[in-house]
């Protein structure tokens, strides 16, 4: 069966521990190589597009794209294969470290410099992708992973290339073929539009790589604002984006923000694509400018005022400053929050301990609420319900941070969560 549960073997080799995510057509299972030891992400179909040859020969395209855009800065693809029914599945690597749209709904927006950083790391990567002819076409702070060094840096990481797209060489915008418009076209527009460029809108059939570097600055803008530039449902958002005269003013929103890195972040946000950067190594080149700029202006300021207070690290607390009573480790699969006599809010755990869980909802939550928590044992892979209270909330947009913080925890959950933490705190230190 394609759409693994908990304790199934894949191809005699990768052990399902438990779901990370689910999306239109495919899940990815955090699976144990039993082979190495190593943990994994498996990326298979979901039961209902198992049998369904645009799924697979979608998947097996992602395969291909991440093959070609190996390197660092984009998740790596350890092993593609199928199946013994022919349904193809992937294997990449396990990322340690959260979404930047989890950081964002944590911490509302980054540090200047560390927003410019981030959007040089991940230049790099669209440099390498778009010189091997793919298109990623689907850049967003949900599709990208920000990775922890031991020596404390970040290192952001592209990930979900599934509706990346393979092109012919050049860097001129092609049309799709019909073949690959047809098994791409039910995921076309999946995700939030708020990122998606206005030439995109136009003619979703036609690619340009400089369609990236747009969905790029509209990250890069989130994280310095926390907010987007155009928002609301579908239709509003693209009716904004094609009707807007020009790029937003940072300035207007921070007011902090350089003119010059305004400036440079402002090309990247042209609604014409021949006004933006031609290349993703152009764009790269010009925010290590404003980088560099930025340094310059802060050692001169630093020079006639006070030295300030360090600043807190990109990688977000999961919680107001607090002593931590049990330490806590990455921790990401499906959860859902009863509260009662409400609809029940679907979102994410981004970390765990013994005491509770960081959840990315997918609505507002209420703070100091009594609620059952749901979500999967990071050992067994089973369904487990705790009570819980939303000790802090951080609304952001339409989706929320959520601080939970467990009532009730039984031996046997609390033994695995405890364990679980344990490994991962070995691995990072091995």
């Amino acid at each position: 069966m394609p759409d693994c549960g908990a304790g199934a073997i894949v191809r005699s080799r990768y052990e399902v521990r438990h779901e990370i995510a689910r999306g239109g057509m495919c899940v990815v299972h955090c699976a144990r190589d039993l082979r190495t030891g190593r943990f994994v992400a498996l990326k298979v179909l979901g039961d209902e597009f198992a049998g369904d040859p645009n799924a697979r020969r979608r998947l097996l395209r992602e395969a291909r794209a991440l093959e070609l855009s190996k390197g660092p800065h984009v998740v790596g693809l350890l092993e593609a294969g199928k199946q013994g029914n022919g349904s193809p599945y992937l294997v990449m690597e396990m990322l340690e470290g959260r979404t930047l749209e989890a950081i964002l709904a944590t911490r509302g927006r980054l540090r200047i410099d560390h927003a410019l950083e981030l959007g040089m790391g991940l230049c790099t990567a669209l440099a390498r992708v778009h010189a091997r002819n793919v298109v990623h076409r689907d850049i967003k702070p949900a599709n990208i992973i920000v990775v922890d060094s031991p020596d404390g840096s970040f290192q952001p990481c592209l990930i979900d290339f599934g509706i990346a797209a393979l092109v012919q060489p050049g860097i001129e915008p092609v049309a799709l073929p019909a073949a690959e418009t047809k098994i791409t076209r039910a995921g076309e527009f999946f995700g939030t539009p708020e990122y998606i460029a206005p030439e995109v809108v136009r003619n979703p059939g036609i690619v340009d790589r400089r369609s990236d570097l747009y969905s790029l600055g509209i990250t890069l803008y989130e994280c310095l604002t926390g907010a987007v530039p155009y928002s609301g449902g579908f239709c509003e958002v693209t009716v904004k984006v094609l009707l807007a005269g020009g790029p937003p003013n940072l300035n207007l929103v921070r007011p902090e923000i350089d003119v010059e890195v305004a400036r440079l972040l402002g090309r990247a946000l042209a609604p014409s694509a021949d006004a933006r950067y031609s290349t993703a190594l152009e764009m790269q080149h010009a925010l290590a400018q404003g980088l560099q700029s930025l340094k310059e202006r802060n050692a001169a300021q630093l020079r006639t005022q006070p030295v300030p207070a360090p600043s807190a690290p990109l990688t977000p607390q999961a919680a107001p400053p607090h002593r931590r009573r049990y330490p806590r480790a990455h921790y990401v699969t499906p959860a859902r929050i009863v509260i009662p006599g409400a609809t029940p809010v679907r979102g994410r755990t981004e970390d765990v301990s013994e005491g509770g869980l960081l959840v990315l909802a997918e609505k507002q939550c209420p703070n100091n609420a009594r609620v059952w928590v749901y979500f999967m044992s990071p050992i067994t892979g089973s369904e487990v319900g705790v009570e819980a209270t939303t000790r802090w909330v951080r609304n952001a947009r339409h989706k929320a941070a959520v601080g939970l913080e467990f009532t009730t925890l039984t031996h046997r959950v609390r033994r695995e969560i405890a364990l679980f933490v344990e490994r991962e705190s070995h691995a990072a230190r091995t």
